[in-house]
């Protein structure tokens, strides 16, 4: 029983070790540039579940590391105490982190970098491709750093909420299939030469303007969202967007520019407008919803405060007005129209 127990612990040592072992390789570079070459790493060539790391003291070799064919790693480390360029001139799937540490470099090729993780970019990134694209398809990602990441091209999956902890720019195209939060305070900017806002995607807003954000005007798809929800600033909702959804929270005031143009109302189901908290201040100006198909949707929640200016009435062409129990109606114009509806509160000034 004695030597059963023994070995039974040898053995489940052992797995450990080995498990423990394995759940990294690093970067040997003895024999080739090759990613695929087993003979480059530590603990063979990584996988899904092992961390990649690239420019610890084992790199010893003469060839710097690159993506010959498709690759895999659970994270992947570039540069520490040895400098190091990864040069990616095929696919590679991260289903973690990217660091690129101080001597790190990345150059990335006619391929695809996937991540589930966060990218923090503390060294030197650069496309050598027109064709070069990063795809962030985790859930709560986040871009990080000490130098200003400039991509090629940028997809933000569904799934996908990347907050920004620093400012990226894209060189080309940014298509927005998740959300984009640039924080709360300091807000960031997002520098791209277009943006493609689909579906579900949604554009969080914290500066007082949209271009405080977001340094072009994306094309809006039906379906999509944009906010405004700062709690530390009055905003202006810009009014040269043609919004399929509009959402006002936070708790603070956000103020139309002037008139919006009607809401997109290719379907009952867009052209909406959701004021979740805080306050809208159409001033003199009008949120109206196309007439294209009836539908959409424009509710005030309970303690937000919907104020309408100027001759005019309440917002048109929504089949459905939802002002909750605690919400505010205030007309403050002259020789308005108030509208019949069932309000929660309702001033007259």
């Amino acid at each position: 029983m004695k030597n059963f127990t023994k070995i039974l612990g040898i053995t489940i040592g052992l797995i450990m070790t080995c498990g423990y072992s394995f759940s990294q390789t690093s970067w040997k570079g003895t024999s080739s540039t090759a990613w695929t070459n087993a003979a480059n790493w530590t603990a063979g060539v990584p996988t899904s579940i092992v961390d990649a790391i690239l420019g610890d003291a084992n790199f010893t070799g003469p060839n710097q590391p690159a993506v010959n064919n498709v690759g895999n790693c659970k994270s992947i480390t570039i540069g520490g105490a040895i400098s190091t360029t990864l040069t990616a001139a095929k696919n590679l799937n991260v289903s973690g982190n990217i660091l690129i540490n101080a001597n790190g470099t990345v150059n990335q090729g006619k391929a695809t970098i996937s991540l589930t993780g966060s990218w923090t970019n503390n060294g030197t990134y650069a496309f050598t491709n027109n064709a070069a694209l990063v795809i962030f398809s985790g859930i709560t990602q986040s871009v990080n750093g000490t130098a200003v990441t400039t991509f090629r091209k940028l997809t933000i999956n569904t799934s996908s909420t990347l907050t920004m902890n620093m400012n990226f720019a894209v060189n080309n195209i940014l298509t927005v299939n998740g959300t984009i939060n640039p924080n709360t305070s300091p807000s960031y900017l997002v520098t791209s030469g277009s943006i493609t806002l689909n579906a579900a995607g949604k554009l969080l807003v914290y500066a007082s303007t949209f271009s405080g954000n977001y340094s072009v005007n994306p094309t809006i798809n039906a379906g999509s969202t944009i906010e405004y929800a700062s709690s530390l600033i009055p905003q202006t909702v810009s009014s040269s967007l043609t919004y399929s959804r509009l959402i006002i929270s936070g708790t603070t005031v956000k103020s139309l520019a002037a008139n919006l143009p009607p809401l997109i109302s290719s379907s009952s189901t867009t052209g909406n407008i959701f004021v979740n908290g805080g306050t809208f201040d159409l001033l003199t100006f009008t949120a109206n919803r196309g007439t294209t198909i009836a539908g959409g949707q424009f509710t005030v929640a309970n303690t937000a405060t919907l104020k309408i200016g100027g001759t005019n009435s309440f917002p048109a062409n929504y089949a459905t007005k939802v002002l909750q129990l605690t919400s505010t109606v205030q007309y403050y114009g002259t020789n308005q129209t108030v509208s019949a509806e069932t309000y929660g509160n309702i001033i007259l000034s």
